[in-house]
């Protein structure tokens, strides 16, 4: 089987490209760094087995009522596609905000909740809002199974990821990139992953200070994880319009 892990990102250039940690099993072989959304399109499609990616799916159901109200999932991403998608998004994002009460501004995802992760509507440091308003329409365009959102009968199937919740289980609250992180602490990391890993991976992770590429490693562990656990997945409307991290 197949697993590939991608660290996404709402502006790919060529200092901050998607990164995709590929290989067969339990062995990851080698990294891809696409340098434009159209390059990870084409990545996407063509792409077999299966693929985990740091970024959210969908956004809170709450929001999802106010601001696309009566949209399903697929019906939303297509409207982030559009021309204007992306910057009505971000208008939407900021009222939606406006009259909330303090600590109720971003109100999370369930699967936000569980894995501590930050909500899909934030749109500061990190852009996870963006990042997802960038990937759903590129996650509506693909042939393949997109869960929960998109089920589908194809083999190859994509899930969302979220590499700091391995990260945190294995050295705590430790950076493990950009200015506090050091290549020492991501091999560490890297040194008590179940998986294997060949030089020129483990190589380009110990020396990316962005933490990028062992996020996308860690992102090929969790699907690696996931698939030997039978694939779990919740069902039911609230997660096929939010989304699920595996």
């Amino acid at each position: 089987m197949q697993f590939h892990g991608v660290d996404f990102t709402s502006s790919p250039h060529a200092s901050k490209s998607i990164v995709v940690a590929s290989g067969e099993d339990h062995y990851c072989e080698n990294i891809t760094e696409l340098l434009s959304f159209g390059d990870f399109e084409r990545w996407l499609s063509e792409a077999e087995g299966i693929i985990g990616i740091d970024a959210p799916f969908g956004f809170p159901s709450l929001f999802c009522a106010k601001a696309y109200p009566g949209l399903s999932w697929s019906g939303i991403a297509a409207s982030l596609g559009l021309a204007s998608g992306f910057d009505d998004f971000r208008a939407k994002v900021t009222d939606f905000k406006t009259g909330r009460q303090p600590g109720s501004l971003e109100f999370p995802r369930i699967t936000d909740r569980e894995a501590g992760g930050v909500s899909s509507i934030h749109i500061g440091f990190p852009p996870v809002g963006l990042m997802a308003a960038r990937l759903l329409p590129i996650l509506n365009r693909a042939p393949h199974s997109i869960l929960p959102v998109r089920p589908s009968l194809s083999s190859t199937k994509v899930v969302e990821v979220y590499p700091g919740k391995i990260a945190k289980s294995l050295i705590g609250p430790q950076s493990y990139k950009e200015k506090k992180g050091t290549p020492e602490v991501r091999r560490h990391l890297m040194d008590q992953l179940t998986i294997e890993l060949s030089d020129p991976v483990r190589q380009a992770a110990e020396r990316d200070a962005l933490g990028d590429t062992i996020d996308a490693v860690l992102a090929f562990q969790q699907v690696r994880t996931w698939f030997e656990a039978d694939m779990p997945i919740p069902s039911g409307p609230t997660f096929e319009l939010e989304g699920w991290i595996v």
